[in-house]
């Protein structure tokens, strides 16, 4: 560049803490001076440089060529070059996503708690790893912000599970979704993690009102009641990738598991992809859902069981040209209305 700092036309600055990086030529490190004038003398500047340049122009010298009825005009500004000067923080700027070494910009990942006991505010600016199950707890809610990527590592007992009681606060937009997907993208297929699976406490098909169900992949967590209008949070604009997954015939991953989900959820905008086992499957539960686009499921792309009492609008199931599943009886809506094949009370028992 030309001058790292320059101060001209009788301006007065008062600079501190500035820091002048890189090893690029350039004239002065400071100019103070102006054919039409020079600095304030009252300025003050204290620069640090780690450039080899350290030049101080104060005095102007009018080229006689040009400026034939000039004077001498000299600058009496105090300027330091000092050492210590920290500068701006590059890291305030992380959220840009511009990188400041010329190389893909430095993305900061922290790895979720696996129990989530107590209410957890994500940042969008970081990405998040799943490493293990992640349980948001009863009374416990995890808000995810407009933008946030959480990734998985590879296995089926990774996973994100919100038991009843807990919440998930998911609400992207169309251009800023939230995207749930693996830790390697570009060696993930289907089954690559376990998926997400929210528990609540609407009811199930059963023999008596308040039936419980015990989630598939790990027992110890409940679901199902007699609470239609539960409430387990919101997911908006939400994609998620390369999941769900089969540890046996009746263990199970899915992409998107709703157990017993109640019809105060918000669930709007959901893109699922690449997954082994069904795209969706709602085991009993009220929730309704609208906008969801399902691509290239291994099984079903929509499964009902246990009595899902709710609605689907605008959801849309699509196998791409040349996909082949690995299940025998893949089908665009598997609906069943209990488990078992007992027969089952009403919901108004």
């Amino acid at each position: 560049m030309n001058d790292a700092i320059k101060i001209r036309r009788h301006a007065k600055a008062t600079i501190t803490n500035a820091l002048v990086k890189g090893s690029g030529p350039i004239d002065d490190l400071v100019d103070m001076t102006d054919s039409k004038g020079v600095a304030d003398n009252a300025s003050v500047i204290s620069v640090t440089t780690e450039n080899a340049a350290t030049d101080v122009e104060m005095v102007y010298v009018p080229d006689s060529e040009k400026d034939p009825d000039g004077k001498v005009q000299t600058c009496t500004a105090t300027v330091n070059v000092a050492s210590g000067n920290v500068g701006a923080s590059q890291s305030a700027f992380a959220w840009t996503g511009y990188s400041f070494g010329g190389g893909a910009a430095a993305v900061v990942v922290e790895t979720l708690p696996t129990d989530i006991s107590a209410d957890l505010e994500l940042d969008a600016s970081k990405e998040y790893l799943i490493e293990g199950s992640v349980i948001v707890a009863d009374g416990a809610t995890l808000t995810i912000p407009a933008g946030t990527t959480i990734r998985a590592k590879e296995g089926f007992a990774n996973y994100l599970l919100v038991a009843q009681g807990g919440k998930i606060m998911a609400e992207g937009t169309a251009e800023k979704p939230i995207t749930f997907t693996a830790e390697n993208e570009a060696e993930a297929a289907a089954g690559y993690w376990g998926g997400l699976i929210i528990n609540g406490k609407a009811p199930l098909s059963g023999a008596s009102a308040g039936t419980i169900g015990r989630t598939e992949i790990n027992n110890d967590f409940e679901y199902g009641g007699t609470d239609i209008a539960d409430n387990s949070g919101v997911l908006k604009y939400v994609r998620i990738l390369y999941t769900g997954a089969r540890s046996s015939e009746d263990i199970e991953h899915n992409g998107l598991t709703l157990n017993g989900v109640g019809n105060g959820t918000l669930i709007e905008n959901i893109y699922v992809a690449e997954g082994a086992d069904d795209a969706i499957e709602f085991f009993g539960g009220s929730v309704n859902v609208t906008g969801l686009l399902a691509v290239n499921s291994d099984d079903d792309m929509f499964d009902f069981t246990q009595g899902y009492c709710g609605t689907l609008k605008d959801c849309y199931g699509r196998w791409e040209e040349g996909y082949t599943s690995t299940e025998s009886d893949p089908s665009g809506v598997e609906a069943d209305g209990n488990l078992d094949g007992k027969p089952v009370c009403s919901r108004d028992e």
